[in-house]
């Protein structure tokens, strides 16, 4: 009796749907954590005119500012420690996170606290070496 309750219940038919059923429960995980991989985006910016020397421009992303050697350079806002927003402390002239003290200079290097590296640093250029107009390079890990 118990052998015919078991070939009701393993037949062919049955077999395959549980299959299916079971195909399709196992795959299912791996749509749900699929993410789209966000390309990189340009910002330009356009100034009336060109940016000076020690002169900087704060964006919700990044920072832009112009140095003697280096050129334009632009660093993301963001705190390598746990993505807290930095802001400008213009009494010591560096960069600091509000969440937990970390302090980068000027340029984004690290200086102090618990963020362990510098700010990172994106690229910029000139189109058509215009001294007013400037693309800066957004990495997926800025885009909002």
């Amino acid at each position: 009796m118990v052998n015919k309750k078991i070939e009701k219940l393993i037949n062919r038919r049955n077999f395959i749907i549980y299959g299916a059923v079971a195909a399709f429960s196992l795959s299912v995980p791996a749509f749900i954590n699929y993410k789209v991989k966000k390309q990189p985006q340009k910002k330009r910016l356009v100034f009336d005119k060109p940016l000076t020397v020690n002169q900087f421009v704060v964006e919700r992303e990044f920072v832009l500012f112009l140095t003697e050697d280096k050129g334009p350079i632009a660093i993301s806002r963001i705190c390598p420690h746990l993505g807290c927003t930095i802001i400008y402390d213009d009494s010591k002239g560096i960069f600091k996170c509000p969440c937990h003290g970390s302090e980068f200079s000027k340029i984004g290097k690290y200086l102090s606290g618990p963020a362990k590296k510098g700010l990172q640093t994106l690229k910029v250029s000139q189109p058509n070496n215009a001294l007013n107009i400037y693309e800066i390079t957004l990495p997926e890990s800025l885009l909002l």
